[in-house]
């Protein structure tokens, strides 16, 4: 996030009234981002925003879709490369059921059917058709997004190279010979 939105959010943030409010003991999670963060030590520009795709690009980084869209290695929790954007990441333990996440590449086994009409209907009703998304993907907090926002999103989604990586929730976790873990849907591949 660069300088400039932080510090927009921060003072957003100090706009707020203060409200003391008991809050319970907070839960350990496998899933929590921070301790694979690295320190940043220089400042972070504005960026080039100048298009759909790179505003996209920017509200993708920011989003972290990456963080569940991309598979990582279960050791060193690195990047698998070759595999962005193409799911399979088995999220548990997660309150509302297992569940992979999704290829979101253009590929066929990802994306690719959808258009940008269906995209928004995707991210605002938390369906794909007649199936629910699992809530552990905040389409509730993404849906939010202005279409604008969402559009740019899409348009960079389009952008990203497509990869083969088949993932379907409805399928049994199964050894995938693609990315060497057990996704939903992995004997699929």
């Amino acid at each position: 996030m660069s300088d400039e939105d932080l510090a927009s959010i921060i003072a957003y943030l100090r706009s707020i009234p203060a409200v003391r409010n008991p809050l319970p003991t907070p839960k350990a999670s496998h899933h929590i981002v921070a301790p694979f963060a690295t320190p940043i030590t220089a400042p972070i520009p504005v960026p080039d925003v100048s298009t759909p795709a790179k505003r996209g690009a920017y509200l993708v980084q920011v989003g972290t879709c990456q963080w569940c869209h991309t598979l990582r290695d279960q050791s060193s929790r690195q990047s698998v490369p070759g595999l962005e954007f193409a799911g399979g990441d088995l999220i548990e333990p997660n309150p509302y059921g297992q569940a992979t996440s999704a290829n979101i590449t253009p590929d066929p086994s990802g994306i690719s059917y959808y258009n940008e009409g269906f995209f928004l209907k995707v991210i605002h009703s938390g369906k794909v058709g007649a199936r629910k998304l699992n809530p552990v993907m905040p389409w509730w907090f993404f849906g939010h997004m202005s279409d604008e926002d969402l559009r740019a999103i899409f348009g960079y989604l389009r952008t990203v190279k497509p990869v083969h990586h088949r993932v379907d929730n409805t399928e049994p976790i199964a050894y995938c010979r693609i990315c060497k873990q057990r996704p939903h849907g992995g004997a699929l591949n």
